[in-house]
């Protein structure tokens, strides 16, 4: 029998589509017409990012800093504030976040992204095949003068340098599961808010390629790429840490 988690730890889950190739003819008047098909469904808050980011880098060399700017893609963040939902929107990708107030997959994906990505396709989006992805993030407090290998399964091999540990560090861990990808990724950082406990965040993700979606097959495709990650994520815990959540 699965055990059950309070869910204290779990920060987001996402489900996101990248396509290949769309064959609409994109441009900036689908965010709008987007936000007119889910408003009533609580998405009634808008952020905006337009496509240039900037970066100051530090050139230790010569003393000063070089700024430097590349093209990023516009996005349109829709947010549910009400029940912690989000969908980013932009050029042939969509997904769909629950912040904090996750229950369960059943319900995140058959009454959250399933009516939301038909109405994306039926907008004339999501032309091609796409990568899907599925992603848990935790994340964990724990006491400083612990040993992450306390609380992470893959973290052996660096025991005997754990007590000196002072600064973020970060780790990432890829395997492959048939025609899965499975991700581990994350850091961990001293609590800057209690300078007695580090913070350990850990992505769970698993993803599939090239693969070819529409409304029929949509909850195959996406309870396919979910179903390994709760054995990926018992997996990469202690059972120590696993008897606190």
């Amino acid at each position: 029998m699965n055990k059950i988690y309070k869910n204290n730890h779990l920060l987001e889950v996402n489900c996101g589509f990248h396509f290949d190739l769309n064959d609409s003819r994109w441009d900036s008047t689908y965010f709008g017409q987007f936000y007119d098909k889910i408003k009533d469904f609580g998405f009634n808050e808008k952020i905006e990012r337009k496509g240039i980011q900037v970066t100051i880098k530090e050139d230790k060399e010569v003393t000063k800093s070089r700024i430097a700017s590349q093209e990023v893609e516009d996005q349109v963040i829709f947010k549910n504030a009400n029940n912690g939902l989000a969908i980013i929107l932009a050029k042939d990708k969509i997904s769909f976040h629950s912040l904090g107030k996750y229950i369960d997959w059943d319900n995140f994906s058959k009454t959250f992204v399933k009516p939301m990505f038909e109405i994306y396709l039926n907008l004339g989006l999501g032309s091609g095949n796409a990568k899907c992805n599925v992603v848990y993030l935790n994340r964990f407090v724990i006491d400083k003068s612990s040993k992450i290998s306390e609380h992470l399964n893959f973290i052996n091999e660096i025991n005997n340098l754990e007590d000196v540990y002072e600064v973020d560090s970060n780790f990432q861990r890829v395997f492959r599961k048939n025609d899965l990808t499975l991700l581990l990724r994350g850091n961990y950082i001293i609590d800057k808010n209690n300078l007695s406990n580090k913070i350990i965040n850990l992505e769970c993700g698993s993803i599939i390629d090239d693969t070819r979606i529409n409304i029929e097959n949509l909850i195959n495709i996406i309870d396919k790429v979910h179903s390994p990650i709760r054995e990926l994520f018992e997996n990469s815990i202690t059972e120590q840490l696993k008897n606190t959540l």
